[in-house]
């Protein structure tokens, strides 16, 4: 069983209680220990998951994590289009906001660079830039998500990163 202080999603709970709704943008964020979804469609597998309470800056702001699974993003970066595979993101409805976690990104390789105009992200072993970004409220990724009900979309030159937990595969 995970423990309420295993996981940390700050920025997504701070957003979720600024937000009058909830965006499909996607966030790079740098104190997140986990991915986070919050739409439950975007998922291409899926498992629930004994519900997990996760706190944000203070007790009283808190979501519920109440699944677990895999989404692919086709990310962008000056015309060159890249699959990122995350396994294990936390479904959390009440977050509002999607997050892909730096820390996951760290561990499997993926560096962010962050500046005042957004966000790179770049395979470290080759020093290739597979996302890019803006700075708006957050670093908002230039991404979209496969939807798993659609087929498949067809990119020329689109690579694949599978980021679980210390892995990560490259396929072209």
């Amino acid at each position: 069983t995970e423990d309420i202080r295993s996981i940390s999603c700050l920025v997504s709970i701070a957003g979720a209680f600024a937000a009058d709704s909830c965006v499909e943008t996607w966030n790079h964020d740098s104190a997140s220990t986990d991915h986070v979804a919050w739409n439950r469609n975007n998922f291409l597998e899926y498992w629930t998951i004994p519900p997990i309470v996760v706190e944000g800056f203070n007790k009283t702001m808190t979501a519920t994590a109440i699944g677990r699974g895999k989404i692919t993003l086709l990310c962008s970066y000056k015309g060159t289009k890249t699959r990122l595979i995350l396994n294990n993101v936390l479904h959390m409805p009440e977050a509002c906001n999607n997050l892909v976690s730096g820390i996951q990104l760290a561990k499997n390789r993926i560096i962010a660079t962050l500046d005042d105009e957004g966000v790179v992200l770049r395979e470290k072993k080759r020093g290739k830039s597979i996302c890019g970004g803006k700075l708006r409220n957050f670093f908002e990724l230039d991404v979209i998500v496969e939807q798993p009900n659609l087929p498949a979309v067809s990119v020329q030159s689109t690579q694949a990163i599978a980021l679980d937990f210390g892995t990560v595969s490259w396929a072209t």
